[in-house]
């Protein structure tokens, strides 16, 4: 650590700029990604789906029968079904949302207002919470090598956000070619299009953060902290904290058991398991035989994963696992910061994985399971623990150097948040740029109600109405 007496100055004005950054970075976003598509309109309905599942399921019902009546397609109604049946897999971010909606909003009853401004005020302190939470790591015990490493990335990506810059899209495998793959995917980990940057304000964003906290208190040996951030991403977002979770819990196992025995940490892990079962279920929709086969695999191999948790000096026993515990203890000799090193590797390691297992499935799966499910594995979980890996590599990279790169961090932070403030002037309020756009929306549905439409945007203004006010039918 930098000594004391060199950091008060120095390190008011990083701390300033670095909650600049994240302000700039978020309202980017906002004016780039806040539109009334079906994606936006659908996550303003659940905020109160959440606090009335039945109603919210009878609703839907209705216009996935009407739909289906009107001839739509498989996919228009798979997509429909879809959305009923995984608004558990936000659970936790649809429940804080709600939250500050009711305690901020209550008195809007006019719908297009309501929603105007749920999407805007009653989500910033939604948006706030983990980034607060990210900063409090940072400023409490992180090296300076993670707190420089981190002022860079999300330099990286407050500055694509500005600028509006071409941004990748990593679109569902077409063809199993995993070199064309693994370079798409590299740079989409590096420039995502909007949805997927970290500043933006969906569920898997604040995911991100989240995860990128948990990371940073596992590299500095704050294991209980880092599980019980977990443990929040996964009710965040239940499908890709699950991808998440087992991946650090696959490493642990392997690499560093030992941190597995705190039975607080166990316990956590324990309790996120469960609540990924009794909350997933796009895996269980989509590849309903691949979910019970990897079910029942966890099962059985949950009395040996224990008991190589807590054996002790298994090796002497088993003459096979001497070799690979001497692996495991030379790989974590070898490095002076194991833990950065071991999360970075495992997740390359998952990665590459992922993308092999979604160009196999090309070959085997469903066409429509393979558009919402296996082509997009890598880029969910690229997406959220992308920025967290570019951190942990750049920390590896800076060492015991990073304290002179504090200048450049200061600088190019100063320079990113200057060049905001022509994008603030040229991009406009994205409320009232929003408010015109719903307006709009609005309007279409006079001409026609949601069981007249196959139009998702439609329909989930229309249900957002009707559930707010109380109504039995979408219209």
């Amino acid at each position: 650590m930098i000594p004391a007496s060199t950091e008060p100055k120095a390190g008011w004005l990083f701390w300033g700029l670095f909650g600049l950054l994240i302000v700039v970075g978020i309202y980017a976003q906002l004016v780039l990604g806040l539109k009334p598509n079906d994606d936006n309109l659908w996550l303003a309905y659940s905020v109160d789906k959440i606090l009335d599942r039945v109603a919210g399921d009878a609703l839907e019902n209705q216009v996935i029968d009407a739909v289906r009546k009107s001839g739509g397609g498989e996919e228009a109604i798979f997509r429909l079904t879809l959305r009923r049946d995984t608004d558990t897999n936000y659970r936790l971010t649809h429940l804080t949302w709600a939250a500050f909606d009711r305690l901020l909003l209550s008195r809007i009853e006019d719908y297009q207002q309501r929603t105007t401004f749920r999407l805007t005020v009653a989500l910033l302190p939604v948006l706030l919470l983990p980034w607060l939470i990210f900063g409090w790591l940072l400023m409490t015990f992180a090296t300076p090598a993670v707190r420089i490493a981190a002022a860079f990335v999300l330099t990286w990506f407050a500055l694509i956000s500005l600028v509006d810059a071409f941004q990748s899209t990593f679109v569902p495998f077409t063809k199993p070619n995993l070199l064309s793959a693994f370079g798409h995917l590299f740079f989409f980990m590096l420039n995502p299009e909007g949805g997927f940057n970290i500043f933006n304000f969906t569920p898997r964003n604040i995911l991100t953060v989240l995860v990128a906290g948990a990371l940073i208190a596992r590299w500095h040996a704050r294991d209980r902290v880092g599980y019980l951030l977990l443990a929040l991403a996964v009710g965040v977002h239940t499908a890709v904290g699950a991808m998440v979770l087992a991946s650090i819990i696959i490493g642990d196992v392997v690499l560093a058991r030992e941190r597995l025995r705190d039975p607080i940490a166990a316990a956590l892990v324990a309790l996120s398991s469960i609540y990924v079962v009794l909350n997933e279920r796009i895996f269980a929709m989509v590849s309903p035989g691949v979910y019970v086969f990897l079910g029942a695999s966890a099962l059985a191999a949950l009395p040996v994963m224990i008991w190589w948790i807590f054996a002790d000096k298994p090796g002497l026993r088993i003459p096979y696992l001497r070799p690979p515990l001497e692996w495991i203890a030379t790989f974590r000799s070898r490095w002076r910061t194991p833990f950065v090193v071991q999360d970075v590797v495992v997740f390359l390691f998952v990665f590459a994985a992922l993308t092999i297992t979604s160009a196999v499935m090309l070959r085997f799966a469903p066409s429509i399971s393979v558009r919402y499910f296996w082509g997009q594995l890598p880029t969910r979980l690229f997406s959220a623990v992308g920025p967290a890996v570019l951190i942990g590599i750049g920390a590896l990279l800076l060492g015991e150097r990073a304290p002179s790169f504090r200048p450049a961090a200061v600088a190019v932070m100063t320079m990113t948040i200057a060049a905001g403030l022509p994008f603030y002037m040229n991009k406009g309020h994205p409320m009232t740029t929003f408010e015109k756009k719903l307006e709009a929306v609005g309007e279409e549905l006079e001409k026609q109600s949601a069981t007249q439409t196959h139009e998702e945007r439609l329909i989930y203004y229309s249900l957002g109405r009707a559930i707010l006010h109380g109504q039995a039918s979408a219209k």
